[in-house]
């Protein structure tokens, strides 16, 4: 977001000025008691300004390195969360314990009319107790939605932790390229830059062949087997030359000089359908049947 580079320098100015008032009073109040000859111990005076001491020398410091150097762990926005967070601990100690000595010290209010130096004393407690808790409210905000907006970025996805809020403003304010679902993405070609492109033909499609055109003499077995039609007028009891499939003979002679068995002679098929017998081998001999010859009578 925009606004948190811009609440941060307004943070960080009024902590700045509102410190710079804090450590005057309370080094006045010491000053106007020391002269005391036992003077009263005020704690909220010493802590005030070691508070204001913290605030008036880190803040300044925190906004020159990050206008004048990128990357210096000063602005790096987990170590102004940190810091910010020793501040607040520490101003809100310092408004409490100036609240506190005030009620002890002054339960009825500033009423010295006849002690002025009492009475201004008085007066410069409820002021340094207005300023820590202007300071302790301004430093608690900035903290609280800086840590936030960590937190919110992390969770998308972008983490900020380590880098400047100015740069973490220009790393979220960034748009998103995130692709949206089921949308087609096609890449056009620049028509200025291909004017005088020709595009080359495609390659020619040859068709796929499943069989090889020649297939070797010596793996017979490989040569692909194709169907044919019976041919019922040329099937005869003389063998027939079978064809030649890719130049493959089954009457060559083999690579080892092997005889190669001889070709079946296979019979004629009935063409008519009928249920005869074929004609029996020339070797072929019928058995006889034992029980022919037997012949059953009836009574």
């Amino acid at each position: 977001m925009a606004i948190i580079p811009l609440l941060r320098t307004t943070v960080f100015s009024l902590a700045i000025v509102f410190a710079l008032v804090v450590l005057g009073i309370c080094a006045h109040i010491q000053w106007l008691i020391s002269p005391v000859h036992n003077p009263v111990s005020l704690s909220f005076s010493a802590f005030g300004i070691a508070a204001a001491s913290v605030t008036v020398v880190s803040l300044p410091l925190m906004l020159f390195l990050g206008i004048r150097r990128r990357g210096v762990f000063t602005s790096m926005i987990v170590f102004e969360i940190v810091w910010c967070l020793v501040l607040w601990v520490l101003w809100i100690a310092a408004a409490g314990d100036t609240a506190a000595d005030r009620t002890y010290y002054f339960p009825d209010g500033c009423v010295f009319q006849n002690y002025p130096t009492t009475n201004q004393i008085c007066m410069e407690f409820t002021v340094v107790e207005a300023f820590a808790f202007l300071i302790f409210l301004s430093v608690f905000v900035y903290y609280d939605v800086l840590l936030l907006y960590a937190i919110i970025n992390a969770v998308r996805g972008k983490s900020i932790w380590t880098v400047s809020v100015k740069e973490a403003n220009a790393i979220t304010s960034s748009p998103n390229t995130a692709i949206p679902l089921n949308q087609p993405q096609h890449n056009t070609i620049p028509a200025a830059h291909y004017q005088n492109f020709t595009p080359n033909a495609p390659p020619s499609q040859q068709p796929y062949n499943a069989y090889p055109q020649q297939i070797s003499a010596q793996s017979p077995v490989m040569a692909p087997q194709q169907n044919h039609p019976y041919d019922h007028a040329a099937a005869s009891g003389a063998p027939q030359l079978q064809p030649n499939y890719g130049g493959y003979s089954p009457n060559a002679p083999s690579p080892n000089s092997a005889p190669l068995p001889p070709t079946p002679n296979y019979t004629s098929y009935p063409v008519n359908g009928s249920q005869s017998q074929l004609p029996l081998h020339s070797g072929y001999q019928a058995q006889q049947q034992p029980y022919a010859s037997h012949q059953y009578n009836p009574a």
